[in-house]
């Protein structure tokens, strides 16, 4: 205690202003691990969001398709089921395969089928089953989807 009593007025000052810079860094650091959650859990939102309304679109675009049989509507489904597997590769970047995202999602009401188990050579989609989804039920799809997203935050 003598010593600290001893030390000169400008080597307190110094001593006080770096223990204030290692405290800003540290919040700082805090506050930027934080911003990086949180941008990673929107990031997921979005892909979830976009995700349900291609499958929606798809469905939509399936029925076109089954009514009218004709080349454009064919189109539109082929469309919206490139956009669906372009979808479901960002979930690939992110690590997922399509055995690990069905697994996931079953837990959420969803149904889908791994495309490995279509005889497909890829492993990293779904296949979704949306034939027997009626409007009504919409919402409740939309609801467990939201779910889904929140929960499984991008790591």
């Amino acid at each position: 205690m003598k010593k600290l009593l001893q030390v000169g007025v400008a080597v307190k000052i110094f001593g006080g202003f770096m223990a204030l810079v290692v405290l800003a860094l540290a919040t700082g650091g805090v506050g930027n691990l934080s911003l990086h959650r949180v941008i990673g859990h929107a990031s997921d939102e979005e892909l979830a969001t976009r995700l349900q309304t291609l499958l929606l679109e798809a469905r939509r675009q399936e029925k076109n398709y089954l009514l009218r049989a004709d080349q454009e509507s064919f189109a539109n489904l082929t469309k919206t089921l490139d956009q669906i597997q372009a979808a479901l590769d960002q979930f690939k970047e992110r690590g997922l395969t399509g055995e690990q995202l069905l697994r996931e999602l079953v837990y959420y009401g969803v149904s889908a089928i791994a495309l490995g188990t279509t005889g497909s050579e890829r492993t990293e989609g779904l296949r979704a089953c949306t034939s027997l989804i009626s409007r009504d039920q919409f919402p409740v799809l939309e609801s467990r989807l939201a779910r889904f997203a929140h929960d499984h935050p991008h790591s």
